[in-house]
């Protein structure tokens, strides 16, 4: 009898145990029974249905993937933070084992029909594999992410000392500002964004409204600055290189035969240069860049230089049967041009010497056309700096 009684008291025991260890699993089950029981995805969660439901949106940036200067893109990493509150998802945590929250599948549970307008490719957010956080109070929290690509209005004028401003443009598809209202609370960032080109210096939040009977967008800009370093080196740094050789190919002698090969190879330089700029900046009849303006002129005065170069050598080599005309001569005996080049027999010899050879001509010709491309090169630098300095930045229309 003993032993009859202590075996009931044992398995009472124990199924008052596994009774206890297992009320919470279904508290929760009976939670959630209950609430979607009559829960309809497709209707808005507020009690007065003629009455906007306000959701909060905060933009979270981990990451800059890229900014694609050829396509105009950018791609980020990152998600959006949305908060309603949910009218029919609240309970009394004390009536279910004080169950304060749970997690359930998005496409359960009324969600806001946003997309991001600015998006390339699939502008609406993937619920697939995502999860809902619900409290007792009713609070919805949704956080949507991933990596993304959107369109960005690049301007390219500073190239590459250019600060650029993209749009993150998100909003209702069907619903209006009379069923749903946007409450932006800005952009955060957990670490500093930046990559190996780009610097993040600044965000801002802002909302478009078209009225009460119109979608509601929100609009997150990013301001990111652009490194230049790398194009310093390999771009300008090389550039300003073959400025001063189309220079020097005045300082050639006619007589070396290397005159005009040398201007040639330095008109092709900027051709590759002017191909490569191409490559990297969007095609654009509006916003060209200032230093690929700077590389066309140099290589349009790279071609008149290997014009003349080319009239040089051919005047140099002329016979000298055939006579100088007296208004040349004039001028090139009374230039200092010519005398710049000779040597102190050469102008002795000048001085005394009432004919005047072609030689002394193209020489006379190579030392003005030298000064002439210096000033102009000059002058070009001083331009294309001036430009970077006092370029104004871009209005762009926001609306």
């Amino acid at each position: 009898m003993k032993l009859f009684v202590a075996v009931f008291l044992l398995f009472i025991s124990i199924v008052r145990e596994t009774e206890q260890s297992a009320s919470s699993e279904p508290y929760e089950k009976q939670l959630v029974d209950r609430l979607f029981k009559n829960y309809n995805p497709m209707v808005r969660p507020v009690e007065d249905q003629s009455k906007p439901l306000n959701i909060s949106i905060r933009m979270f940036l981990e990451s800059l993937k890229e900014v694609n200067d050829k396509e105009a893109t950018i791609t980020i990493s990152g998600w959006l933070t949305l908060t309603w509150n949910d009218y029919y998802l609240s309970w009394n945590p004390s009536e279910y084992g004080n169950v304060s929250f749970f997690l359930h599948r998005a496409e359960k549970i009324w969600r806001p029909d946003l997309a991001f307008s600015s998006a390339i490719g699939d502008r609406m957010f993937r619920v697939d594999d995502a999860f809902i956080s619900v409290n007792h109070k009713g609070g919805i929290e949704f956080a949507p992410g991933g990596v993304s690509t959107h369109s960005c209005e690049l301007d390219m004028r500073l190239f590459p000392f250019d600060t650029q401003t993209c749009r993150f443009v998100v909003g209702t598809w069907f619903s209006t500002a009379r069923s749903v209202q946007l409450v932006p609370l800005g952009i955060r960032s957990l670490t500093k964004v930046s990559n190996e080109i780009w610097d993040m210096i600044d965000n801002q939040t802002e909302i478009i409204s078209n009225g009460e009977d119109a979608a509601m967008l929100i609009a997150f800009s990013l301001t990111v600055r652009r490194k230049p370093l790398y194009y310093i080196v390999n771009v300008i740094i090389p550039l300003l290189v073959l400025s001063f050789l189309n220079i020097m190919v005045f300082r050639v002698s006619p007589k070396s035969g290397e005159k005009v090969s040398l201007s040639i190879t330095i008109l092709l330089a900027f051709a590759i240069w002017m191909t490569m700029l191409n490559d990297l900046t969007p095609r654009s009849s509006d916003l060209i860049p200032i230093l690929g303006t700077f590389i066309t002129a140099l290589m349009l005065l790279s071609a008149v230089s290997t014009t003349v170069s080319v009239y040089i050598v051919r005047i140099y080599n002329f016979d000298e049967n055939y006579a100088i005309p007296s208004w040349v001569e004039r001028i090139v005996r009374f230039s200092p041009f010519k005398r710049s080049r000779a040597t102190r027999h050469e102008k002795n010899e000048l001085d005394s010497n009432p004919t005047l050879s072609w030689q002394a001509v193209a020489l006379a010709l190579d030392q003005f056309a030298f000064i002439v491309v210096s000033l102009i090169t000059a002058g070009l630098i001083i331009s294309c700096v001036v430009g970077f300095i006092l370029q104004p930045p871009l209005e762009r229309n926001l609306q």
